[in-house]
């Protein structure tokens, strides 16, 4: 260690003292050097400027109210949430019901009808006769009586259809002797006797304007008195129930 020199000093106090730092009694800055001549370390008191301190709230002042939330976050707030145990239950609805409906069974010709069994059976024949009848793919249904003026021939032919027919009956069909040129589907297999029935009464009642109670298909209720009968082609009594 090395001794700073007295003129040093008294020319760092002096230094100090103009630019406003104090004259420091003891030296000041002291700076020491190793024997080589370089400095090792040096200290100094500089004044470091003071932090405001943050300004104290005034007691007895109530902290500011909070904003009131947006109308729709107010309504999800006021909604009433489902219960976590009824969320099992809303989950199975959508089974429970689709087992409920096959539950169910389609009205008997007894219950609702003739007609209205017959409209629901038309269903499948208005892409080839038209939803009114007026004809299509299929002919007009509109002059049925002139074609078939016995109901049970109509029952027959749409029991067996075109290939049918011809293997059973021949290659003309009706009243007016048409041709059979095919195209016909046969409804013997997925129509019950009933429902066969039925939709000929719809189709004659409803598209030729004739009355299915003096043709003797149904009792003044609407309800069927005779029914086709596959084995024989031929119209029996209706049993009730």
């Amino acid at each position: 260690m090395t001794e700073v020199p007295d003129y040093l000093l008294q020319r760092s106090r002096e230094r100090r003292s103009a630019l406003g730092l104090g004259g420091d009694e003891d030296g000041g800055a002291l700076a020491t050097t190793s024997d080589a001549g370089a400095p090792v370390a040096t200290s100094a008191a500089s004044a470091t400027p003071a932090v405001a301190a943050p300004a104290p709230i005034a007691p007895g002042v109530p902290d500011p109210e909070p904003s009131a939330p947006a109308p729709n976050v107010q309504a999800a707030l006021r909604r009433k949430r489902v219960p976590l145990w009824a969320l099992p239950v809303v989950a199975l609805l959508p089974l429970w019901g689709y087992v409920y409906a096959g539950t169910l069974e389609p009205p008997t010709v007894e219950a609702s009808g003739a007609l209205v069994v017959g409209e629901q059976v038309y269903s499948t024949c208005a892409s080839c006769h038209g939803a009114n009848g007026g004809g299509g793919v299929g002919p007009a249904l509109n002059a049925l009586g002139e074609v078939f003026s016995a109901p049970v021939d109509q029952i027959h032919w749409v029991a067996l259809g075109s290939t049918g027919w011809q293997a059973e009956v021949g290659d003309t069909y009706g009243d007016t002797d048409k041709p059979v040129n095919g195209g016909m589907p046969a409804f013997a297999e997925s129509l019950t006797p009933e429902e066969l029935t039925s939709v000929i009464v719809y189709e004659r009642t409803t598209f030729s304007g004739l009355d299915p109670v003096e043709e003797g298909l149904v009792d003044d209720a609407g309800n069927l008195l005779v029914v086709y009968n596959p084995e024989t082609g031929e119209l029996d009594p209706a049993t009730a129930g």
